[in-house]
């Protein structure tokens, strides 16, 4: 309900108050029952998610200034999403995390905001509905919480829902989390994929487990992307672009493709982003 000078009325305000209190409650009773094998930032981008009534996320969190930010999926198109994000340096989570603001979004119609970001997001996952979230205490940002819905849009209201975020942002800074990381480098700590839609039986969320590293403790993905940077002698983000329109293209997955080429039984060369 909104009043005749635009401005909520007192009814929807404390409507939103009662949801905010609510979903925080909520909240902290989620992380006292978390298990014990499951990161606090991970706990926190779950119970989020389910909180929110999405179909599934992914958060990207820095909590001391200067740090990298580290990104936590809850399944495969999350995943896919961040990914494409690192890689393109556009897309809703950077918009709302340089602003500090609520970023709302159907893929359908985001060509034209995200020209890089919007048709391959839409390629990758399909025309879903995000809503962003700046995670933060104050004026201090620390990240941003991506949902997406299939169907429909958020449905919480955007009050309640940053209260949420807001909450998240304190239960974050209140313990101390393990190395970032890397935002920049695309590594993520939900590597290795789940069904899409990353629900479970009851509306919960499973979070996937990490990719697998080399002998040296680096991501194969990572040293992939570094090798075909080299050979196509372009920067990472565009390797990594390659490389999945490369995966997409001959529907090989792109964990995969990049073992290939990290045993060197495939290499790239410039113009060589299509099938081979």
């Amino acid at each position: 309900m909104v009043r005749d000078d635009g401005r909520p009325s007192r009814l929807t305000v404390a409507t939103a108050m009662d949801e905010a209190t609510r979903l925080l409650d909520e909240l902290e009773a989620g992380l006292s029952t978390r298990a014990r094998q499951e990161s606090l930032a991970t706990s926190v981008c779950r119970l989020c998610v389910e909180l929110l009534d999405a179909d599934g996320g992914y958060m990207a969190v820095s909590p001391s200034r200067g740090d990298e930010l580290t990104v936590y999926s809850t399944d495969g198109r999350a995943e896919r999403m961040a990914d494409l994000e690192i890689a393109l340096g556009e897309g809703p989570a950077h918009e709302s995390f340089v602003g500090a603001r609520r970023t709302v979004a159907d893929l359908s119609a985001a060509w034209d905001r995200w020209p890089l970001f919007g048709p391959a997001a839409s390629a990758a996952v399909g025309d879903l509905h995000l809503q962003v979230l700046p995670l933060g205490v104050g004026i201090r940002r620390i990240g941003v919480l991506t949902t997406y819905y299939e169907s429909r849009g958020p449905q919480v209201d955007p009050r309640a829902a940053q209260a949420l975020a807001d909450g998240a942002g304190i239960a974050l800074l209140g313990r101390p989390e393990p190395r970032a990381l890397g935002f920049g480098r695309s590594r993520l700590e939900a590597g290795t994929e789940v069904p899409d839609g990353g629900a479970r039986p009851g509306g919960r969320v499973a979070v996937a487990p990490r990719r697998e590293r080399d002998r040296s403790g680096r991501d194969p993905l990572d040293l992939a992307t570094g090798m075909v940077a080299v050979q196509m002698g372009v920067p990472a983000w565009a390797a990594l672009a390659v490389m999945r329109a490369r995966a997409f293209s001959t529907d090989v997955e792109l964990d995969d493709l990049a073992s290939a080429v990290v045993e060197r039984r495939l290499t790239f060369d410039p113009g060589s982003a299509g099938p081979p």
